[in-house]
């Protein structure tokens, strides 16, 4: 049976009933997403074949010809919408997904929250993209108090990657009805350096917020699940992208937030 914050949510979204999903496998239309989504969020290309930056061991691992041509053939799919991805390298994440990423994601997760903190710095137009929010709108927040801003040597306001997680999470709420001021106050007092942002609780007037590291404590009856990780790693991108470029990677972080 439904519970009444399911029942909530899915009258928002225009549900006409609620199923219990169990998790995704890897060849669902859902586990599939997730997969594309970690290949675009963690590959990056040097002038080679995209490769995860933190993949610094490499060994050699039998496969069955069955198994390894399923991944060829997964590796093929993928590539059709995204970056070019070899077999070895799907099978790399899957692994680390199957070991529920207690150890390894946790790892990868700190080391991301670290290095967003130290090198994400925007200015507030360019905040406000990332975010998916008008210009106009993030300067209102920021002059009400609700989204904090840094000073640089030169005495402009510059905007650090903890505030536009939570302006892009307050837009994600804002999409399910949820006023600003309510997704703010909910929010003040998250903790920005777990992972997982789980509101429980969605009402026009409360939201219940808990932040979580591991994936495997979302056993709660949680009604929206917000990943930080996507979110992060486009902001990473982002900065360390080339100036020639251009900003197509903004664009980019306007599909972070999970629910």
């Amino acid at each position: 049976m439904a519970t009444k914050n399911e029942n909530s949510l899915a009258h928002r979204l225009g549900a006409s009933r609620v199923e219990k999903l169990p998790k995704a496998f890897p060849k669902s239309p859902l586990g599939l997403l997730h997969l594309q989504n970690e290949i675009q969020a963690r590959l990056r290309s040097s002038g080679g074949r995209p490769s995860d930056p933190t993949w610094t061991v490499s060994r050699q691992v039998p496969f069955k010809p069955e198994v390894w041509a399923g991944l060829q053939s997964e590796a093929e799919r993928l590539g059709q919408y995204g970056p070019r991805v070899g077999p070895a390298q799907i099978a790399a994440i899957l692994i680390e997904e199957g070991l529920g990423n207690e150890s390894v994601g946790s790892q990868n997760w700190h080391r991301l929250l670290d290095e967003t903190r130290r090198k994400v710095s925007l200015t507030q137009p360019d905040a406000a993209e990332a975010a998916g929010v008008t210009y106009r709108q993030f300067v209102e927040w920021v002059r009400a108090g609700r989204i904090k801003t840094n000073k640089s040597e030169e005495r402009r306001p510059f905007v650090g990657a903890d505030s536009i997680v939570l302006a892009r999470t307050v837009v994600r709420l804002r999409q399910l009805g949820i006023a600003a001021k309510v997704a703010f106050e909910a929010l003040s007092s998250a903790d920005l350096g777990q992972r997982f942002l789980v509101i429980t609780s969605v009402d026009k007037a409360h939201l219940e917020v808990q932040a979580v590291t591991t994936p495997d404590v979302l056993g709660l009856e949680a009604a929206v699940v917000i990943d930080q990780l996507p979110i992060r790693e486009r902001l990473l991108r982002l900065v360390d992208a080339d100036p020639g470029e251009g900003t197509s990677e903004v664009g980019e972080i306007h599909r972070a937030a999970a629910i």
